[in-house]
Order: C-alpha cells, then structure tokens, then sequence
C-alpha cells in the first residue's frame, strides 16, 4: 500500500521552502525532508554542531529554528548570565503566512504574480531575501519600520529601505497597505493592524 504524500511550508532562519513529506510524517520526517531540500547541514563553518528544533504551525506551515550545541562547561556558565533574547524570526512569519493569503485574496495580487494561492511563498521569499542582503538593516527590523506608519509616500519608502518605487509598492500592499487617491499615499488597513499584533516568539541564544 503506497503511502501518501502531502506538501508543506517549512519557514526557517532565512528562507520558505515547500517540501513533501507523507501524510502521517512526524516532525523528525519534517526536518529530514528539510534539511534534503535546503541543503543546511549539522555543523557551521568552525565544526561546531547546531541543535536544530521543528515546531508545527497553524495547518500545514512547520518552523525551523537551530543554535550551535553549546558543550563547553563556561560557556554554558556564560550563557546563563548573560541571556540574549533573539526574536524567532521564523515564527514571525509563519504567524503573518495566513494574513499574506488573506491580504493576497483581497488585493487580487502580492508582488504582481496571478497564482493567488502562491502569493504568500513568494512574497515572503522574496522579502526575506531582499532585506537580509542589506548591510546593517535586518528583515524583521524593516516590516516594523514600515508597520510603525499609517500612511507611506512610496518615494520616501523606496529612498528609506534602497528599494525601487515598484519594489516598495508590492511591501506596502504585501502587509495590507491600500493606495488612497485623494491623500496619493498608501495607507494602513486592518489587515495592516494584524501584522502589528504579531507577538513574535524570543528564544534565549
């Protein structure tokens, strides 16, 4: 009897993938298939070994955090002092993942694709990677610049993040911002205000 096979969405530290694992698949088989597909191994660039932990989400949306296994005895005598809580980005947007598809089914379209039901990977994918390639400026560090705002010039946006005009139209619109003709600035809605609401998970590094 063939065992059946389902699709889906592994958001990790730095990207979104979408990976197939059978129906019954527990979150060891989450993290295999995931780690198939990244191609992220088990020990950094110094040998040191990550701890990686998978965690469901609402429906079929899993995160994936990991941190390099601390073993030395003062480390871990450090660490205890000196505790560095770190927003689980991951958890972020595995959180704002249904808002994007509701946000997508509103607008008609998130970043100028026609596959509605897509919009929220590539969307995500997209920011994701635009941002973490900026020097000093950080993904979730620029959503909440741009969610501290009820109203955007797309000219001082694009000017603010080093986007294009086109660029800073699909963020504004990815997080529920809708063009308002008479004030000619993209402003908040209530879906706007969902993203606000997100109390990101902080895990201790």
């Amino acid at each position: 009897m063939s065992t059946k096979t389902m699709d889906v969405i592994v958001i990790d530290f730095k990207t979104i993938y979408v990976v197939s694992i059978s129906e019954n698949a527990d979150r060891d088989a989450v993290l295999a298939a995931y780690m198939r597909k990244s191609g992220e191994g088990w020990r950094n660039n110094q040998g040191e070994l990550y701890n990686y932990w998978t965690t469901k989400q609402s429906g079929n949306i899993y995160t994936i955090r990991r941190q390099v296994n601390k073993t030395d005895e003062f480390a871990d005598e450090l660490i205890m002092y000196m505790l560095i809580a770190e927003i689980d980005i991951a958890d972020w947007w595995a959180q704002a993942y249904p808002i994007i598809a509701q946000t997508a089914s509103v607008t008609g379209a998130v970043t100028g694709i026609a596959v509605i039901a897509s919009a929220p990977f590539v969307f995500i994918k997209w920011v994701r990677k635009k941002f973490q390639s900026k020097k000093g400026k950080d993904e979730y560090i620029c959503i909440q610049y741009v969610l501290k705002k009820d109203a955007w010039n797309v000219s001082e946006l694009s000017e603010s993040l080093s986007i294009s005009n086109e660029q800073a139209k699909d963020l504004l619109r990815g997080i529920g911002f809708v063009w308002n003709r008479h004030k000619m600035l993209y402003v908040s809605t209530e879906i706007t205000e969902k993203f606000r609401e997100i109390k990101p998970k902080k895990y201790f590094n």
